[in-house]
């Protein structure tokens, strides 16, 4: 990474990452629960910190869902987004991990 970093929290299951520059790179990871087979499921999220515009945000399923969900995946604002997913079955939860990339400006 170019330039100065600003730090962050990083490792585990969730945190963020910045930049003095400006960059903001945060994650999570979300449970969701249906028992409904062919269900669309939406969680929505805050992010721990705004952005100053709406950022990327890229979803993943957990490990062991990946067989039997299929990822629909999010819609973004500069304060969460509101992830998506569908199941076909009718298992109880799905796991979502997300990343958010964007920009903020320092107070």
């Amino acid at each position: 990474v170019a330039g100065n970093t600003g730090g962050g929290t990083i490792g585990g299951t969730s945190g963020q990452y910045r930049t003095f520059e400006g960059l903001l790179i945060q994650w999570g990871r979300e449970s969701l629960s249906s028992t409904t087979a062919n269900t669309l499921i939406t969680k929505t999220i805050t992010f721990p910190l705004a952005y100053s515009n709406t950022p990327l945000v890229f979803t993943s399923l957990g490990q062991s869902d990946r067989a039997s969900s299929y990822s629909v995946g999010a819609t973004a604002s500069a304060s969460g987004a509101t992830i998506s997913v569908f199941r076909p079955d009718s298992q109880t939860y799905t796991y979502v991990n997300w990343l958010a990339i964007g920009l903020r400006s320092y107070e």
